[in-house]
């Protein structure tokens, strides 16, 4: 949704790619979108989050966080990723979500660690078949 994002046309043709299949967020996500919305001063971030997940036709999903944060404790010596990154692969392993979009280069040069544990990576306009 922000527009002056370095992949925000990338992110609009890569939706349209995926526009009949399924698609879910986390609360993770939800937090993160208002995070970085916050930090980009965009008017009203926590309705703008909310927003974005609607507006790509994602069904919130309920995180139990605490398992969430056990399944990303054990995935830490494996996955090797920062905090946030892990959560979100942690939520899609307890969530039994079978691919991630993402543009994040950290996420996507632990690709093969993630995709041992049954989670697709889906980068750029890779196809997401």
């Amino acid at each position: 949704m922000d527009e002056l994002d370095q992949n925000h046309a990338l992110a609009l043709e890569l939706l349209k790619r995926i526009e009949s299949k399924d698609k879910a967020a986390s609360k993770i996500t939800l937090l993160e979108l208002a995070s970085v919305y916050s930090r980009a001063a965009l008017e009203n971030p926590l309705a703008l989050a909310h927003y974005s997940i609607r507006k790509v036709r994602g069904k919130m999903l309920d995180t139990d966080l605490n398992k969430t944060s056990d399944e990303a404790f054990k995935l830490a010596p494996t996955i090797k990723l920062k905090t946030l990154d892990l959560l979100h692969i942690a939520a899609c392993k307890t969530l039994k979500i079978k691919k991630i979009l993402t543009f994040d280069e950290d996420m996507t040069s632990k690709k093969n660690a993630i995709e041992e544990i049954g989670i697709e990576v889906v980068h750029s306009l890779k196809a997401t078949s």
